[in-house]
């Protein structure tokens, strides 16, 4: 039982999370799928948050949005 925790701490630990745009649950440019993808949440959450905050906080929420978009890989 003991080798089970050690091995599930070690592949969750050095398996290095990656974040990137999602093509197969993409709308628009996919960031908000992949941010879904990346925090295991659901993604009609992240859009209805990025759709919030776009709407109190307009610039920086679409600077964010066209950075992620540009400094990120599709997959």
């Amino acid at each position: 039982m003991t080798d089970y925790y050690k091995y599930y701490n070690r592949e969750r630990f050095t398996k290095k999370a990656r974040f990137y745009r999602s093509s197969h649950n993409a709308k628009l440019a996919g960031v908000c799928a992949g941010v879904a993808d990346r925090f295991k949440l659901n993604v009609t959450h992240v859009r209805l948050v990025t759709i919030v905050l776009g709407i109190v906080f307009t610039l920086p929420t679409i600077v964010a949005y066209v950075l992620t978009t540009i400094l990120t890989e599709r997959l």
